[in-house]
């Protein structure tokens, strides 16, 4: 019986309801005891994985930046300019490869980062949850095992 206080303070009774008999289904994620970093499961594989492709944008776009504008300058190394105009042509077309290099390069390295970190993530959470806590132990089980993956995705082996 579910009980509420009136505005005299006099304890009330309201009746139960079917539902409330019934059977309740189980949450996706159950409630964590001690969630990681005080986020609970899906809200830390989202922040996780959106956090580590960012990061990987921003390292991929400098990386595809500065390699497209070295391939620009020695595929048109043979036929440099000579006017000031040619100069001001030939370093925003330069500008424009290097932009496009950058972009291309973040989102392809944005995305390898942040598919990992959501394998490596996840597998902490499934192993946190099948020895019914969280150390440090599932995280360097889950690390270890997405390493591994990946050095045999890789052939690093």
């Amino acid at each position: 019986m579910a009980r509420s206080s009136g505005s005299d303070g006099i304890l009330l009774s309201a009746p139960r309801s079917r539902a409330a008999n019934a059977p309740q289904a189980q949450p996706a994620f159950p409630a964590e005891s001690h969630p990681r970093l005080a986020i609970m499961t899906p809200s830390r594989l989202l922040l996780g994985s959106v956090a580590s492709s960012f990061v990987g944008f921003t390292l991929g776009a400098v990386q595809g930046g500065q390699m497209a504008q070295l391939r620009f300058r020695a595929e048109h190394a043979h036929k440099m300019p000579d006017t000031t105009a040619g100069w001001y042509l030939y370093h925003k077309s330069k500008n424009y490869h290097a932009m496009q290099g950058g972009i291309r390069e973040g989102f392809r390295m944005g995305l390898k980062t942040g598919f990992w970190s959501l394998m490596a993530l996840s597998l902490e959470s499934t192993v946190d949850r099948y020895r019914g806590s969280s150390d440090m132990f599932s995280t360097v089980v889950a690390t270890l095992t997405v390493a591994g993956a990946f050095s045999l995705w890789r052939e690093f082996v």
